[in-house]
């Protein structure tokens, strides 16, 4: 399937509304983890070509990422840094984590559909939905993941506002110290 035209004319056996929206839907994802594809593939040949001297690439290696629309394979070059050490330029852009299968669009709404229903219900319908394959277990591993990083955060945010809290404490009190000896002197 090349093109848009291609794909209406595989459309023309359809009998139903059903098999229809099935057929849309389905050829949508297949358009889509193509374009992604194509687009990190891209990305890639970008940052290649505007990376600052002294990063080697050593080779280009397959990555797998499973998103909403499917799973995309793509590939993308491992760097030798100027500092030794070894890594993606691509990942560090996109900010994707190592051995991370799932997009993290796709992490997040596990993450908020499991808060709704369970584990096993939540791997359901995102295997229905996505056309991934995901269980219940991991389900519970990302749904416990994510709650970890979102508790730090309101952790740091809790500990940031404790110490403007502290330090607008402290001005408060050196001003108002201030203002009483600058009283003191006034009456005497």
């Amino acid at each position: 399937m090349n093109s848009l035209t291609d794909f209406i004319t595989s459309l023309d056996n359809i009998d139903s509304l059903y098999d229809l929206e099935n057929e849309v839907i389905k050829g949508m994802q297949r358009l889509f983890r193509v374009v992604v594809g194509t687009y990190l593939e891209a990305l890639d040949d970008y940052i290649f070509n505007i990376k600052q001297d002294g990063y080697q690439v050593i080779n280009r290696q397959p990555r797998i990422i499973n998103f909403a629309f499917g799973e995309v394979g793509f590939k993308r070059r491992y760097y030798l840094y100027p500092d030794g050490k070894k890594g993606f330029l691509l990942d560090k852009k996109l900010k994707l984590e190592g051995k991370k299968r799932l997009s993290p669009y796709l992490r997040s709404v596990i993450a908020s559909l499991s808060q709704t229903t369970t584990m096993r219900n939540t791997a359901n319908v995102i295997n229905l939905l996505t056309h991934n394959s995901i269980s219940a277990w991991s389900v519970d591993l990302i749904a416990r993941e994510i709650g970890a990083k979102a508790a730090e955060e309101i952790l740091i945010t809790n500990q940031s506002r404790i110490q403007i809290l502290d330090l607008s404490t402290i001005l408060s009190l050196r001003v108002m110290r201030w203002l009483l000896n600058q009283k003191i002197r006034v009456i005497s």
